[in-house]
């Protein structure tokens, strides 16, 4: 039995299936003032909907739900992790949802074919196509492989079914559209610039797709003509509509003990480090279409660009997908005369690091073999302090080495030595350097347990096993404490953790849980005197987590107006740089096409 609630909503979205009607429905950023005072922009109409509840659960997560063109069925992905799920088909009239058993699928759902009879979706890292019986909603048959390369892309159906556009990454970390045969074949590159979801025109003549320009707070639609599987000849990808990203990252510097944030770059900013003068705080942002790097004045003096040799690849958030920890950001020596930075490498999967030296302008190599960040490659090696890949006079990178990973320190001259080699990339997601100690963790049967290694050597003692998961280790600066993040395996949540370590390296007394739970807490950086660390977690804020046990947490910024994700510590300990991140707002709109669509449908 079905339950059926009426409703009155302002808009409500067509299915694909039955889109014949001359309305479009999109999100768009701020209001601008003059469509603010327009009373045709305000006066929408009211639509009338029933809502019908087809299928309810509190044992997994939905999503992605598609409707089938006849209405019957209904395909969607089903999670009870936050890793990977299946799709499921329910009936559209109620029941129990029965799962596609013959392999995983991915959070990006499935998509039906005009015909009714069959799916594409994420099968593994392919994409797939798959037979189902109308009349039973059932699989009849395995999945087909389509695409040959081994990509999570985001895709579409064109409306005649002989074709899929998707979104694979090309060499440098940007999503690029091909366009391939829907049953297997050669596939063709038709836009090369930074890209999001594809969308086929209805009469499949050409595709819509959205991008970002890292120099501006812009978002571009474009619309690329194809014709046969391949961009049409002669035909350049246009610009259709440009709006404002929905959001501003400025740059702000903020006292530790409290008062008020300054205010140095206005959008687009991502603190890196501060010099060792504490000085200035060195960020990046954008300028003519390249990521640039510039050193701020909490003073109010005119910004310093450090101007590099070549142009670094753009290993942002946006264009990799992937955490911000995974970036091989920019870094500064202690001593302010050496940066170490990434360029894209000779191979698709590798980037080449250089160190500039600062006084001459002059980069040399270090190593042209480091992994591009991806899922399951190396995080962030935090020094000292938690400072990020460095300790006092030498910068921490990764070298890949066939299936493993080696964790090196070079000194700014160049000369490097290996801290330690990790044949299970995984184990390399948390390490801490602190002088001749390696600390990392392993996780086994959903246990993590924290390891230490002397810097060189292959032998590792565990010296504490926890329940659950652990991550971001980051040892005080004086070597007596490792802060780290705890997910107990109860699933409450979150929590910062401090575990005391003997100068023999064994834990005394029990670990202790710090502040309340979160999703996540990340970034730890200690003051200089291990009284405490800051971290980033709940509701996006920085909090002081103190040493003394009778002291409480304090949030730090909790007046900020915006999310935080990440933010450096001055080397005094006095104060942090940050780039929060600030909606601007967020509107519903509606296209009229007038008689332009009628007779078509998808």
């Amino acid at each position: 039995m079905t339950r059926e609630v009426f409703m009155s909503n302002r808009l409500i979205a067509p299915c694909r299936a039955a889109q014949s009607a001359a309305a479009l429905i999109f999100l768009s950023g701020a209001l601008t003032p003059a469509a603010a005072q327009d009373p045709a922009l305000q006066d929408l109409p009211s639509i009338q909907g029933t809502y019908t509840q087809v299928f309810f659960t509190d044992t997994m997560g939905l999503s992605m739900a598609a409707l089938s063109p006849d209405g019957r069925w209904v395909v969607f992905n089903g999670s009870s992790d936050m890793e990977e799920g299946n799709l499921f088909i329910v009936s559209a009239d109620g029941g129990e949802p029965f799962p596609i058993e013959s392999g995983p699928s991915y959070s990006d759902g499935a998509v039906w074919f005009p015909t009714g009879d069959r799916i594409a979706f994420r099968y593994g890292d392919h994409i797939a196509s798959l037979a189902i019986n109308p009349a039973t909603g059932r699989p009849s048959g395995d999945p087909q492989r389509v695409t040959l390369e081994r990509n999570n892309a985001f895709f579409d159906i064109s409306p005649d079914g002989r074709w899929i556009a998707y979104t694979p990454m090309d060499e440098n970390g940007n999503r690029v559209i091909r366009v391939v045969p829907s049953n297997g074949g050669m596939a063709r590159t038709v836009a090369e610039e930074r890209t999001t979801r594809p969308a086929w025109a209805p009469d499949g003549r050409s595709i819509y797709y959205a991008t970002g320009r890292v120099d501006s707070p812009e978002e571009v639609l474009m619309r690329v003509e194809v014709e046969n599987g391949e961009r049409t000849e002669g035909a350049e990808p246009e610009e259709v509509l440009t709006q404002i990203h929905g959001s501003a990252e400025p740059l702000r510097v903020l006292p530790v003990a409290g008062g008020a944030p300054r205010t140095l770059q206005r959008t687009n900013s991502r603190a890196l480090t501060w010099t060792p003068e504490g000085d200035r705080v060195l960020f990046e942002t954008a300028l003519d279409g390249t990521p640039r790097l510039f050193l701020a004045s909490p003073a109010g003096e005119a910004m310093t660009e450090i101007r590099l040799p070549e142009e670094r690849a753009d290993f942002g958030v946006a264009a990799m997908d992937f955490p911000l920890e995974h970036q091989p950001d920019p870094v500064l020596s202690v001593d302010g005369r050496h940066l170490l930075y990434a360029i894209p490498g000779a191979a698709p999967d590798t980037a080449t690091l250089k160190i500039l030296e600062m006084e001459t302008g002059q980069a040399t190599i270090l190593t042209e073999a480091y992994p591009v960040p991806r899922w399951d490659m190396p995080g962030r090696a935090l020094g000292p302090g938690g400072q990020v890949n460095r300790d006092e006079d030498e910068f921490f990178y990764w070298e890949k080495e066939g299936r493993g990973l080696v964790l090196k320190a070079a000194k700014p001259t160049g000369e490097s030595r290996v801290l330690r080699a990790f044949d299970e990339p995984e184990e390399s997601f948390a390490v801490a350097v602190q002088g001749r100690k390696v600390a990392f963790v392993t996780l086994e049967d959903g246990e993590t347990s924290v390891n230490i290694a002397e810097a060189g050597g292959e032998e590792a003692e565990t010296i504490l096993t926890v329940d659950g998961f652990l991550d971001v280790l980051a040892w005080s600066p004086d070597g007596r404490w490792l802060a780290a993040t705890h997910w107990p395996g109860d699933g409450t949540g979150a929590r910062a953790m401090l575990i005391a370590v003997a100068p023999d390296g064994r834990v005394q007394g029990e670990p202790r849980s710090l502040g309340p739970s979160a999703d996540s807490w990340w970034g730890h950086q200690w003051l200089p005197d291990s009284s405490g660390f800051l971290t980033a977690g709940t509701e996006g804020n920085v909090w002081f987590m103190p040493l003394d046990p009778m002291a409480d947490p304090v949030p730090i910024t909790q007046e900020e107006e915006g999310a935080i994700s990440d933010f450096v510590l001055s080397p005094d300990g006095t104060q942090i740089a940050y780039a929060p991140w600030i909606p601007e707002g967020n509107s519903l709109w509606l296209i009229d096409l007038g008689d332009a669509l009628t007779g078509i449908s998808r």
